[in-house]
């Protein structure tokens, strides 16, 4: 185990065209606050072909896979020639996904970590990152992939991070008549994961009604969360442990606090964007930053973070 200042971050950051123009530049302002050495590895998953070339002396460019999405796009990146010359200790892994939620989510959302967070996963093994808050306070078992922590070690030990490379043992090839038939009849799925994928897919806010024309777009989505589920599931399989980096879960409760009555007249989405705006005009919009209460409100996210995390490490 190396020193505290000798640990090395690789950091993978994942691109696909033009979709979330200000992602890489946002990404770039939060990497400032990593003291110990890093490398950045840029990944266009829209330029396989493309030749892997230094931008600047800790910047690189490649061309990535997009054959199972960001993650064929990653573990391209962890393959490379860059990536094994640098040896790093820690892998800090994100895509340009990870600000689609607009400013206004930003404080739910953005990576929070600095170096004392990134030798807390290097010293314990950890991977860490978004867990979504469920009613009543409880957490989702697995990271969302938009932005990831997790030790070298682990990494080596997995051997991969992708999990499934097609969607075929889950949905069927030619579009069913009804969407939730998309999935085969054999047990690979639960009956709960294929509801819960049918509905995050169709009926929420990010999803898309069944037709013929939105059925491989549907067939890639299953794939890409079947994935993301598959490597917390994997990394808990071969005994290392998912800590939870949001700063703040509690906002996303106050919902529940309402009486029952009052809920459907209030939807949860409708509240949720009233807190997020109201956050935004605080603590990020240009104002707030003149006078310095972003900088503020995110040191208040790491401290919440690193406390959430001490008493993760300290439950052993």
């Amino acid at each position: 185990m190396v020193g505290d200042d000798k640990i090395k971050v690789l950091i993978l950051f994942l691109t696909y065209g033009n979709r979330y123009p200000c992602s890489l530049k946002k990404f770039l302002q939060i990497c400032t606050r990593i003291g110990l050495e890093k490398r950045l590895i840029i990944i266009k998953n829209d330029r396989e072909e493309m030749e892997t070339r230094q931008v600047e002396s800790w910047v690189f460019e490649m061309g990535g896979d997009n054959s199972v999405f960001e993650f064929s796009g990653w573990q391209k990146a962890i393959d490379s020639e860059i990536a094994h010359s640098f040896a790093p200790d820690v892998y800090l892994i994100a895509n340009d996904s990870f600000l689609k939620m607009g400013p206004a989510n930003s404080f739910y959302t953005l990576p929070i970590f600095d170096d004392e967070i990134i030798r807390m996963v290097y010293k314990n093994k950890l991977l860490g990152g978004h867990k979504m808050a469920y009613p009543l306070g409880e957490l989702s078992p697995f990271i969302h992939t938009h932005f990831f922590l997790l030790s070298a070690e682990i990494v080596e030990r997995l051997g991969s991070i992708v999990t499934e490379r097609s969607s075929e043992r889950f949905t069927k090839s030619i579009p069913p008549a009804h969407l939730f038939d998309a999935f085969q009849k054999n047990e690979i799925l639960t009956k709960r994961l294929k509801k819960y994928l049918y509905y995050n897919l169709t009926q929420r806010r990010y999803g898309e009604k069944a037709s013929l024309q939105g059925y491989e777009d549907f067939r890639r989505k299953v794939l890409c969360i079947i994935n993301e589920m598959s490597l917390s599931a994997r990394v808990r399989k071969i005994g290392y442990r998912i800590v939870d980096l949001t700063p703040f879960h509690s906002l996303f409760n106050l919902f529940y606090i309402l009486p029952i009555p009052f809920r459907p007249v209030v939807p949860f989405q409708f509240m949720r964007k009233i807190i997020f705006s109201i956050f935004y005009l605080l603590f990020y919009s240009p104002c707030a930053k003149k006078i310095g209460l972003e900088k503020w409100f995110t040191e208040l996210c790491l401290v919440n973070v690193k406390r959430r995390l001490r008493r993760e490490i300290s439950k052993r």
